[in-house]
């Protein structure tokens, strides 16, 4: 894990979830499905990324016009995007 202070607004890139035009959120269904240590993980990598960017391109990098990945590995040697 990479430190950081958790201070309010001292996020590098802050982080925001793909919504379609309908009002749905992918990521957010996915995530509802994965178990709680899994979530958990993605969580703290998302949150090293906000506050710790750049961190290297092990841990996120950019997709497309204002859009950052952030990498997780998660139990069972399964990794996320």
């Amino acid at each position: 894990m990479v430190p950081y202070p958790l201070t309010p607004g001292l996020k590098r890139l802050p982080a925001r979830f793909y919504r379609s035009d309908s009002g749905r959120e992918p990521v957010q269904r996915v995530a509802e499905g994965l178990e709680r240590e899994d979530r958990k993980a993605i969580g703290e990598d998302i949150k090293d990324v906000e506050f710790s960017w750049p961190i290297g391109n092990a841990a996120g990098s950019l997709a497309g016009r204002e859009l950052w990945e952030a990498r997780s590995s998660l139990a069972h040697g399964r990794n996320v995007i």
